[in-house]
Protein backbone atom coordinates (compact mmCIF):
# COMPACT_ATOMS: atom_id res chain seq x y z
CA UNK A 1 0.00 0.00 0.00
CA UNK A 2 1.09 3.27 -0.54
CA UNK A 3 0.72 4.35 2.98
CA UNK A 4 3.36 2.32 4.05
CA UNK A 5 5.97 4.40 2.57
CA UNK A 6 7.23 7.85 3.63
CA UNK A 7 7.04 10.72 0.93
CA UNK A 8 8.42 13.86 1.41
CA UNK A 9 5.85 17.02 0.74
CA UNK A 10 7.45 19.39 -2.03
CA UNK A 11 4.52 21.91 -2.33
CA UNK A 12 0.42 21.46 -1.73
CA UNK A 13 -2.28 23.90 -1.50
CA UNK A 14 -4.31 21.67 1.54
CA UNK A 15 -6.02 25.07 3.22
CA UNK A 16 -7.55 26.26 -0.12
CA UNK A 17 -8.87 24.87 -3.80
CA UNK A 18 -6.85 26.69 -6.12
CA UNK A 19 -7.62 27.11 -9.76
CA UNK A 20 -5.52 24.35 -11.72
CA UNK A 21 -3.31 25.13 -14.67
CA UNK A 22 -6.17 24.48 -17.40
CA UNK A 23 -8.04 26.99 -15.57
CA UNK A 24 -10.81 24.25 -15.71
CA UNK A 25 -11.69 24.09 -12.13
CA UNK A 26 -10.22 24.66 -8.20
CA UNK A 27 -8.52 22.08 -6.53
CA UNK A 28 -6.90 20.92 -3.06
CA UNK A 29 -3.69 19.33 -4.51
CA UNK A 30 0.05 18.02 -2.73
CA UNK A 31 3.01 17.39 -4.71
CA UNK A 32 4.86 14.64 -3.11
CA UNK A 33 8.40 12.60 -3.84
CA UNK A 34 8.69 9.09 -2.97
CA UNK A 35 11.07 6.18 -2.37
CA UNK A 36 11.97 3.74 -5.69
CA UNK A 37 9.94 1.04 -3.51
CA UNK A 38 6.88 3.13 -3.57
CA UNK A 39 6.47 2.53 -7.12
CA UNK A 40 5.02 -1.05 -7.33
CA UNK A 41 2.32 1.00 -4.71
CA UNK A 42 1.78 3.17 -7.38
CA UNK A 43 1.73 0.86 -10.49
CA UNK A 44 -0.85 -1.21 -8.68
CA UNK A 45 -3.59 1.65 -8.40
CA UNK A 46 -3.24 2.22 -12.01
CA UNK A 47 -3.48 -1.11 -13.14
CA UNK A 48 -6.48 -1.16 -11.05
CA UNK A 49 -8.23 1.27 -13.09
CA UNK A 50 -6.89 -0.61 -16.41
CA UNK A 51 -6.41 -3.84 -15.63
CA UNK A 52 -4.48 -6.06 -18.13
CA UNK A 53 -2.92 -2.88 -19.87
CA UNK A 54 0.48 -2.80 -19.85
CA UNK A 55 1.53 0.09 -18.06
CA UNK A 56 3.82 1.58 -20.24
CA UNK A 57 1.02 2.46 -22.52
CA UNK A 58 -0.57 4.59 -20.33
CA UNK A 59 0.58 8.12 -19.71
CA UNK A 60 1.20 9.15 -16.32
CA UNK A 61 3.04 11.79 -14.89
CA UNK A 62 5.28 9.67 -12.40
CA UNK A 63 9.16 10.42 -13.06
CA UNK A 64 12.14 10.73 -10.61
CA UNK A 65 13.31 13.68 -9.36
CA UNK A 66 16.48 13.62 -11.90
CA UNK A 67 13.93 13.70 -14.87
CA UNK A 68 12.45 17.14 -13.28
CA UNK A 69 13.09 19.70 -15.41
CA UNK A 70 14.54 21.87 -12.57
CA UNK A 71 15.05 18.94 -9.96
CA UNK A 72 13.87 19.51 -6.31
CA UNK A 73 16.58 20.43 -3.63
CA UNK A 74 16.84 18.41 -1.14
CA UNK A 75 15.36 15.24 -2.74
CA UNK A 76 17.02 12.17 -4.02
CA UNK A 77 17.55 11.79 -7.67
CA UNK A 78 16.02 8.54 -8.03
CA UNK A 79 12.55 8.86 -6.09
CA UNK A 80 9.77 9.70 -7.75
CA UNK A 81 7.61 12.73 -7.75
CA UNK A 82 3.88 13.05 -8.84
CA UNK A 83 0.84 15.47 -7.88
CA UNK A 84 -2.58 14.58 -6.42
CA UNK A 85 -5.34 16.44 -6.52
CA UNK A 86 -9.52 16.92 -5.57
CA UNK A 87 -11.67 19.32 -5.73
CA UNK A 88 -12.81 18.48 -2.11
CA UNK A 89 -10.39 19.13 1.23
CA UNK A 90 -8.40 16.40 1.83
CA UNK A 91 -8.19 14.44 5.72
CA UNK A 92 -5.43 15.81 7.55
CA UNK A 93 -4.16 13.53 10.42
CA UNK A 94 -1.42 14.12 13.09
CA UNK A 95 1.53 11.76 13.62
CA UNK A 96 -0.97 9.38 16.01
CA UNK A 97 -3.13 8.67 13.07
CA UNK A 98 -6.67 9.89 14.83
CA UNK A 99 -6.58 13.35 15.67
CA UNK A 100 -7.80 15.23 12.64
CA UNK A 101 -6.22 18.47 11.45
CA UNK A 102 -8.12 21.19 9.98
CA UNK A 103 -7.51 21.72 6.96
CA UNK A 104 -7.61 25.57 7.04
CA UNK A 105 -4.52 25.51 9.49
CA UNK A 106 -2.90 23.42 7.17
CA UNK A 107 -0.76 25.81 5.78
CA UNK A 108 1.09 26.59 9.43
CA UNK A 109 1.26 22.89 9.79
CA UNK A 110 3.03 20.99 6.31
CA UNK A 111 5.95 22.33 4.34
CA UNK A 112 8.03 21.36 2.24
CA UNK A 113 10.57 19.12 3.16
CA UNK A 114 8.08 17.75 5.72
CA UNK A 115 7.49 13.54 5.93
CA UNK A 116 4.14 12.51 5.49
CA UNK A 117 2.48 9.67 4.38
CA UNK A 118 -0.48 10.11 1.51
CA UNK A 119 -3.69 8.29 0.61
CA UNK A 120 -4.16 8.35 -3.03
CA UNK A 121 -6.04 6.47 -5.81
CA UNK A 122 -5.49 7.12 -9.28
CA UNK A 123 -7.91 7.53 -12.09
CA UNK A 124 -8.26 7.41 -15.75
CA UNK A 125 -9.44 9.85 -18.83
CA UNK A 126 -8.20 9.89 -22.38
CA UNK A 127 -6.80 12.69 -24.39
CA UNK A 128 -7.90 14.87 -27.07
CA UNK A 129 -5.67 12.10 -29.29
CA UNK A 130 -7.45 9.20 -27.89
CA UNK A 131 -4.44 8.46 -25.74
CA UNK A 132 -4.60 7.03 -22.19
CA UNK A 133 -3.95 8.32 -19.01
CA UNK A 134 -3.72 8.33 -15.22
CA UNK A 135 -3.82 10.53 -12.61
CA UNK A 136 -4.56 10.31 -8.97
CA UNK A 137 -7.10 11.48 -6.31
CA UNK A 138 -5.58 13.50 -3.31
CA UNK A 139 -7.92 11.40 -0.34
CA UNK A 140 -5.22 12.47 2.83
CA UNK A 141 -2.41 13.59 4.30
CA UNK A 142 -0.85 12.33 7.61
CA UNK A 143 2.16 13.81 9.38
CA UNK A 144 4.75 10.63 9.43
CA UNK A 145 6.09 11.83 12.85
CA UNK A 146 9.78 11.82 11.61
CA UNK A 147 9.97 15.60 10.81
CA UNK A 148 11.93 16.83 8.00
CA UNK A 149 14.30 19.12 6.63
CA UNK A 150 12.36 22.63 5.67
CA UNK A 151 13.21 22.71 1.69
CA UNK A 152 14.04 26.40 0.28
CA UNK A 153 10.66 25.77 -2.30
CA UNK A 154 7.04 26.01 -2.58
CA UNK A 155 5.81 26.57 1.30
CA UNK A 156 9.51 26.13 2.76
CA UNK A 157 12.38 28.79 4.22
CA UNK A 158 14.05 30.77 1.70
CA UNK A 159 17.17 32.58 2.20
CA UNK A 160 15.59 36.55 1.36
CA UNK A 161 16.06 37.49 4.83
CA UNK A 162 19.97 36.66 5.28
CA UNK A 163 20.37 38.03 2.02
CA UNK A 164 18.79 41.48 3.21
CA UNK A 165 20.61 41.63 6.46
CA UNK A 166 23.61 43.70 5.55
CA UNK A 167 21.55 46.02 3.91
CA UNK A 168 19.02 46.54 7.09
CA UNK A 169 17.98 49.86 8.46
CA UNK A 170 17.60 49.09 12.23
CA UNK A 171 15.68 52.75 12.21
CA UNK A 172 13.48 52.74 9.09
CA UNK A 173 9.50 52.36 9.94
CA UNK A 174 7.55 50.20 7.69
CA UNK A 175 5.16 52.45 5.37
CA UNK A 176 2.82 49.63 5.15
CA UNK A 177 3.60 46.66 6.53
CA UNK A 178 1.93 43.65 4.79
CA UNK A 179 1.13 40.28 6.83
CA UNK A 180 3.54 37.52 6.20
CA UNK A 181 1.77 34.60 3.01
CA UNK A 182 -0.66 37.96 1.98
CA UNK A 183 -1.27 36.24 -1.43
CA UNK A 184 -0.75 38.68 -4.52
CA UNK A 185 -3.17 41.02 -5.68
CA UNK A 186 -5.70 39.56 -8.62
CA UNK A 187 -3.92 40.70 -11.90
CA UNK A 188 -0.46 40.88 -10.44
CA UNK A 189 1.99 40.16 -13.96
CA UNK A 190 4.89 38.28 -12.76
CA UNK A 191 8.15 39.16 -16.25
CA UNK A 192 9.39 35.78 -15.02
CA UNK A 193 6.85 33.82 -15.62
CA UNK A 194 6.97 30.67 -17.99
CA UNK A 195 4.56 29.39 -20.33
CA UNK A 196 3.06 25.95 -18.74
CA UNK A 197 3.93 23.08 -20.76
CA UNK A 198 1.87 21.70 -23.51
CA UNK A 199 -1.03 19.44 -22.12
CA UNK A 200 -0.02 16.33 -24.60
CA UNK A 201 3.64 16.62 -22.89
CA UNK A 202 4.89 13.56 -22.54
CA UNK A 203 7.20 13.00 -19.58
CA UNK A 204 8.21 9.40 -20.00
CA UNK A 205 9.29 10.44 -23.70
CA UNK A 206 12.82 9.78 -22.92
CA UNK A 207 13.98 7.00 -22.98
CA UNK A 208 14.30 4.20 -20.42
CA UNK A 209 17.45 4.61 -18.64
CA UNK A 210 19.88 1.67 -16.92
CA UNK A 211 18.69 0.21 -14.24
CA UNK A 212 15.15 2.33 -14.93
CA UNK A 213 12.25 1.17 -11.69
CA UNK A 214 9.39 3.22 -13.05
CA UNK A 215 6.61 0.73 -14.10
CA UNK A 216 5.35 3.96 -16.69
CA UNK A 217 8.54 4.15 -18.47
CA UNK A 218 8.05 4.13 -22.25
CA UNK A 219 10.71 2.78 -24.60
Amino acid sequence: MITDHVAILLGHSLDVARLNKKKTRSDFYAQVAVPPSAAPAIAELVAAVYPGVALSAIEVNFSTNAQQAKPFPGVPADWFVFRMASQFAPELYEADGATRIDHTTARSKFFAGMKVRVSTSAWGWKNEFGKSGASFNLLGLMDAGQGGERLSIGNGANNSAAAFATHANPNAVPSNPTPAGTPAPAGNINPFAQAAPADDANPFAQAARAGNINPFAQA
